[in-house]
């Protein structure tokens, strides 16, 4: 399923290949429900929160989606 989000703002986007991915470290853990967390991409001096789309919507929402995606409302 394809899905998208409305955010704020966009800065840029970036592809970060899996060698520059690692596990996210506690300090973001600690502040951030982990399980949303995919883990910490690094370029250059920066650190990016990754966040697992998947695990951002519940079941529920999931579904919801999938049914709108079955009447025609979300193009599939």
């Amino acid at each position: 399923m394809v899905a998208g989000m409305v955010v704020d703002a966009v800065t840029e986007v970036l592809r970060i290949s899996s060698e520059n991915i690692e596990s996210a470290p506690e300090i973001i853990t600690s502040k951030i429900t982990e399980r949303y967390i995919q883990g910490v991409g690094k370029i250059d001096e920066r650190l990016l929160i990754l966040l697992d789309i998947d695990k951002i919507f519940t079941q529920e929402q999931k579904k919801q989606i999938g049914q709108l995606e079955n009447t025609g409302a979300i193009p599939a």
